[in-house]
């Protein structure tokens, strides 16, 4: 058990040291760098250096930090970014604790001796000098995330449970996420039928993916359609629909534009046709909750209008507007007009109702340019053919960016994650924080190849690629189709 633990803690050093690789840009990096010159790092050590963890495993080389002891680097980095230095404190608590609890347990276990009792026995441990803390250290093997063998994209497949809980992420200095990303619930029958992420944008809207409220929607046109032919005066009523949504039967497939389910309603209602229904299949249906802890809200509870905003079935993006009333929404996130990042932050509710809880996934990485996706791409095709002798080149065909693009025609660009948010992630924003400010990047949609998920067949981690939208498209978007959505 143990070795479970140091395991354990050293998987949190490394998440850590990742986490502040993202977060520290090359020239602040090099003034860190350079705060241990002769202490005890020489030249030719610093000229190695090029990253937090290589930092970190030099450190623990020279015994100047150890597993859950981190004081000789904090006190360096304060200088430079007190915010990082007190996140970097947090975990090393965190760890202590682990190692602490750990401890005790193996010593429960092995000895039948209560380690809180005056009898306890204490494990044999390697004892150094005393360092700049002038407290005995304890010497603990350091051991670095591992890549998986024929690509890097291991790296975020780390574990079934590779993610951060959010009391970690409010460590990290960025407290109002609980706040700004809801836990979506809809249900048919009374009973669940999805639950999902969204997020806070402009005045009183709520962003997520389209396809998670596919079904509702259908459920709602095909009983319009239905009373519309039941009407005495259907041909009023298909007129309507024309006028409002373009068309008057088939499916409803919106693309770039508004569902006014609401004025509809109000129509239908002028014209003496019964509307209650709509009210059971949607309001009632559908809620979003912020700020959850311990499985509550604390941050309000919000049904939404009838009245869609913007919905795009390409791009697979919805806009809800929140019934707010008296109550005040949480506050929303920036979303990034210009260019996404190739790394960044997914935060959402991965288990949905399963662990009401906000995760993260730090350190996703975004294939930015059609080069290095078209190589993995390549590979992957090629270990299907090889390992389980299946051609997948139609089911790989859609991770593709366009000739001269960094993303699809619809605005698709492809990620890593951890395993945890392989399901029921949909509609989860992919942050950067930049200016101490979080920065919607993209927002998740779906993984590929998709039989994966169905057929429960899943290759190796670095070969199955997550697609999300990227922002600056769907920025240009709502400019052009709904541009109140985008105001504060």
């Amino acid at each position: 058990m143990e070795t479970e633990v140091k395991e354990e803690a050293n998987w949190i050093e490394n998440q850590m040291t990742d986490y502040l690789d993202t977060q520290i840009l090359s020239d602040v990096f090099n003034r860190i760098k350079n705060l241990f010159n002769d202490a005890p790092l020489s030249r030719k050590d610093l000229h190695a250096i090029n990253t937090i963890p290589e930092l970190f495993l030099a450190l623990h080389n020279y015994k100047k930090i150890f597993l859950g002891n981190y004081g000789f680097f904090t006190k360096r980095l304060k200088t430079v970014n007190p915010r990082l230095g007190t996140y970097v404190d947090q975990k090393e608590t965190e760890i202590k604790l682990m190692l602490n609890e750990g401890t005790r347990d193996c010593l429960q276990e092995s000895t039948g001796v209560d380690s809180h009792s005056t009898g306890h026995i204490q494990p044999p441990q390697e004892v150094v000098p005393e360092q700049e803390t002038g407290h005995t250290q304890l010497v603990r093997e350091v051991v670095p995330v591992k890549e998986t063998d024929g690509g890097t994209a291991g790296n975020f497949h780390k574990s079934e449970n590779a993610t951060l809980s959010h009391s970690t992420i409010e460590a990290m200095g960025i407290p109002g996420l609980r706040k700004s990303i809801g836990l979506i619930t809809l249900k048919k029958d009374g009973c669940l039928l999805e639950s999902t992420t969204g997020f806070r944008v402009g005045k009183n809207y709520l962003m997520t993916a389209y396809h998670v409220f596919k079904e509702i929607i259908k459920i709602v046109w095909e009983r319009i359609l239905k009373k519309a032919e039941q009407s005495d005066k259907k041909e009023s009523v298909k007129k309507k629909l024309q006028d409002l949504f373009g068309f008057q039967s088939g499916y409803l497939n919106p693309r770039k534009q508004p569902l006014p389910f609401g004025q509809l309603f109000e129509f239908l209602k002028d014209h003496e046709v019964q509307i209650e229904v709509f009210d059971k299949l949607f309001r009632q249906a559908t809620k979003v909750m912020f700020g959850i802890r311990d499985g509550k809200t604390t941050a309000g509870e919000f049904r939404f209008e009838y009245d869609i905003p913007f919905a795009d079935v390409d791009h697979d993006v919805i806009v809800l507007k929140m019934q707010t009333g008296e109550s005040i929404p949480p506050p929303p996130l920036q979303l990034e007009k210009d260019s996404v990042r190739d790394i960044v932050h997914l935060i959402g509710y991965p288990k949905g109702q399963t662990e009401v809880d906000l995760r993260s996934d730090i350190k996703c990485s975004v294939y930015v340019d059609d080069q290095g996706l078209r190589s993995d791409v390549t590979k992957a095709i090629k270990w299907w053919e090889d390992h389980r002798n299946r051609s997948v080149h139609g089911d790989y065909a859609v991770c593709r960016y366009g000739d001269g693009m960094n993303c699809t025609v619809t605005g698709k660009m492809f990620l890593h994650t951890s395993k945890e948010f392989e399901r029921r992630s949909s509609g989860s924003p992919a942050v950067a924080i930049i200016d101490d400010r979080c920065v919607v990047q993209m927002m998740y949609l779906r993984g590929y190849p998709e039989f994966c998920y169905k057929d429960k067949n899943f290759p190796p981690p670095q070969y199955l690629f997550e697609a999300g939208v990227a922002m600056p498209v769907i920025t240009r978007l709502l400019i052009d189709c709904c541009p109140e959505v985008l105001e504060d």
